[in-house]
């Protein structure tokens, strides 16, 4: 199932902490599969937007497990060279909120 639908193995991340890059690079294939499903909702929404009149552009968001602590600590060590808005972004997305930004 993890080669031909290019699910998570969660086996693959069961052992001690992870980095969140170790963690994203697990994910990839997933992600990889879903952008080409993406795109394809996201043709049909802006159809059904059409016809009802609805100017809106989707957005998807994917859950993930992620180390969070290593996240904002890399946000927070690049905090100097980013401005305010990004920072307030990147932190709401961070702790699972992004739309709060």
């Amino acid at each position: 199932m993890y080669n031909d639908f290019q699910a998570l193995n969660v086996h693959a991340l069961s052992a001690a902490a992870k980095t969140a890059t170790e963690i994203r690079a697990a994910y990839q294939p997933m992600d990889n599969k879903v952008d080409q499903y993406e795109y394809c909702v996201l043709e049909f929404l802006q159809g059904i937007f059409a016809i009802a009149g609805i100017e809106d552009n989707p957005t998807f968001t994917r859950n993930k497990i992620v180390n969070r602590s290593e996240e904002m600590q890399n946000l927070m060590m690049a905090a100097q060279y980013l401005d305010d808005e990004y920072i307030v972004k990147k932190v709401c997305t961070i702790l699972g909120d992004p739309d709060a930004a």
